[in-house]
């Protein structure tokens, strides 16, 4: 395996991936690039993707913070989802 340049093409690749299975923040698109220079999708992969040993440290890292940042953005929408339904209980309550 040899780390090649992440093109425009290849982030779309990914990106697409991800819309197809319901928008997908952590997956990797497995491709071969041949010496006549032409790209073929191999395999998308979701959390059991394998990393390159070289970039694995740095790569958990990025997932993590994901992970983190995803959690953090759910926990406020359900805490704006609680009090939009206390507040328009309330409101019920007094009409």
């Amino acid at each position: 395996m040899q780390e090649i340049e992440v093109t425009e093409e290849f982030k779309f690749w990914a990106e697409a991936a991800g819309e197809l299975f319901g928008g997908m923040d952590i997956l990797t698109v497995d491709a071969v690039h041949t010496k006549s220079g032409e790209n073929y999708i191999l395999e998308i992969n979701d959390c059991a993707s394998g990393l390159a040993a070289e970039n694995e440290i740095e790569d958990m890292r990025h997932m993590r913070d994901l992970v983190i940042q995803r959690l953090q953005e759910a926990e406020e929408a359900a805490k704006k989802r609680k009090q939009q339904a206390q507040q328009e209980q309330k409101q019920g309550e007094s009409e």
